[in-house]
């Protein structure tokens, strides 16, 4: 007998593996994620300018939830160039460069979060709560160094305003990474 073989022909374009407009729409939400960054560090000077004390980290979030859409390494490269801008922007980071380092090392750990599927918020929530206290801890252990005056308390609110600042920022920057319709 003769089989007749039929082929399905598809106008979905998600349908494709690797297509060059999946490619072109994540550089697009790459960009986005960088120019939130600076965004971000621009809001946080301008307030501090205003005195205001206690702030989140505004420029670590689009890391944050880029890291914990695809992994370590995207994540661990945004957080090196969000690094950089916080270490420019007057007022500056102080050794320069050192800024830039936290943020890669908090995108490498936030990155090791990454699941696959939905992202629970408590995960989010944990994530987010181990990868902000990285910067902290770099200043404090960096004022332990040069023998200034350790502010922990003012560290502890500030990795906690900036989880707060996550847990309503991170999940929507996730979903417009991933292309996903909002909820």
């Amino acid at each position: 007998m003769h089989r007749r073989r039929t082929s399905r022909i598809t106008s979905d374009v998600s349908t494709l593996p690797d297509s060059r407009i999946s490619r072109a729409g994540r550089g697009v939400r790459t960009v986005v994620a960088l120019v939130l960054c600076v965004v971000g560090t621009v809001v946080v000077v301008v307030l501090q300018a205003r005195g205001w004390r206690i702030l989140p980290d505004l420029a670590l979030l689009p890391v944050l939830a880029l890291a914990l859409s695809r992994g370590p390494v995207p994540g661990a490269l945004l957080g090196l160039a969000a690094g950089w801008v916080v270490d420019l922007v007057p007022p500056g980071g102080e050794p320069l460069g050192m800024t830039a380092l936290l943020y890669a090392l908090a995108g490498l750990l936030a990155g090791l979060g990454r699941r696959v599927g939905p992202l629970p918020l408590r995960w989010v929530a944990l994530v987010c709560l181990g990868a902000s206290a990285i910067p902290a801890l770099g200043r404090l252990l960096q004022g332990a160094w040069l023998g200034q005056q350790l502010d922990v308390a003012g560290a502890a609110t500030q990795v906690a305003v900036t989880l707060l600042a996550a847990i309503v920022l991170v999940p929507p920057l996730i979903r417009l990474d991933t292309g996903e319709e909002p909820l």
